[in-house]
């Protein structure tokens, strides 16, 4: 029985361990940090939504229309708990920089609570919990072993790896690293291409706020009874009705990885200026960061780097769509390296 181990414990890692407890004959074996460093995945707004995007502009736009469409293949074949079809309302100004993705913007009339705003767009999104979807991949990848270990680096034999560990080494046949920026350490100097990549890739931490908030006291409040997100100018405030909460965010910080983000309050103050009704104090909101690691121009990576030996790293803000792309690729599509 050939030997399989994914490293990390985010939607990539779940991904690649649902199609790859699917295989005959083959033992899978998770290895992550989670006690250690959060992933980024349960730290996330994670939405689904093409904010625009079309194809045969850019290849990464090309990428990320494919991937939704590949998650939503998924959703719709398998229908996985903690994922909720919403809405994502787009609001701008003229002259906007969004407003040149849509074609025919809506004239803002009363239709949201809003003020000062002059038109929307209305877009399909998919609002995720992730520990419920995470919940979900685990119930449904029958035979995974999950471990929390340190790993200290990947050593290649003549047949399969090694992988050292804190408490000790162990051996597997093939080995799939989807560890965000720990990829980075693990895997330098095995393959000239990735190393080029990880040259221009770095962690960038994403804060949002987070209130607690019953069904039905949103729509007593607020008069939404749906799971819907309001972007505006790159803010974005969520009405998560399906898990009685309300969400605001998030804020990227280019030059810092610290779990803190004080720019994140002063975008809640200026989408409170435009909402009509009141929102939470900012000492109300309880705050979350995720550490998030993006590509040169938000590309992601992933293939077969050395026999046997593959990689998912730099989804960024895609992953909840990315990693579904990336899992097909690597296994189900004759394991077709990006």
């Amino acid at each position: 029985m050939k030997s399989v181990l994914t490293i990390g414990d985010g939607i990539s890692a779940w991904c690649l361990n649902f199609y790859l407890t699917k295989i005959p004959d083959i033992s899978v074996t998770q290895f992550s940090q989670n006690h250690f460093i959060s992933p980024c995945s349960l730290n996330s707004t994670a939405i689904n939504c093409l904010r625009g995007t079309q194809k045969g502009l850019t290849p990464l736009g090309d990428l990320m229309v494919d991937s939704l469409s590949e998650f939503i293949d998924f959703n719709q074949t398998y229908q996985p708990d903690g994922v909720f079809e919403g809405e994502e309302i787009h609001l701008f100004n003229p002259n906007h920089q969004y407003n040149n993705r849509y074609q025919k913007p809506i004239e803002l009339n009363g239709q949201y609570p809003f003020k000062g705003v002059k038109s929307f767009y209305r877009e399909k999104a998919y609002l995720i919990s992730p520990e419920r979807l995470k919940g979900w991949f685990l119930k449904n990848s029958s035979g995974l072993e999950t471990f929390t270990k340190f790993i200290i680096a990947i050593e290649p034999l003549k047949e399969g790896y090694k992988v050292l560990t804190q408490d000790g080494d162990y051996y597997f046949d093939e080995v799939y690293v989807a560890s965000s920026y720990i990829s980075k350490t693990l895997l330098a100097g095995i393959d000239v291409n990735l190393d080029q990549y990880m040259k221009y890739a770095k962690p960038v931490s994403g804060t949002y706020l987070e209130f607690e908030m019953d069904r039905q006291q949103i729509f007593k409040r607020y008069h939404i009874d749906s799971d819907i997100c309001f972007d505006m100018e790159g803010s974005h405030l969520i009405f998560r009705t399906s898990e009685d909460k309300i969400i605001f965010g998030s804020t990227s910080d280019q030059s810092s990885i610290e779990y803190t983000n004080p720019l994140i309050f002063e975008s809640l103050e200026q989408i409170r200026t435009y909402f009509e009704y009141e929102l939470p104090e900012p000492s109300a909101w309880k705050q979350r960061t995720g550490i998030r690691f993006k590509g040169r121009k938000r590309t992601p990576y992933w293939g077969e780097i050395s026999s046997g030996l593959f990689v998912v790293t730099g989804l960024y803000k895609n992953g909840y769509s990315f990693a579904f792309k990336a899992a097909r690729d690597l296994i189900i599509s004759q394991r077709t390296p990006f």
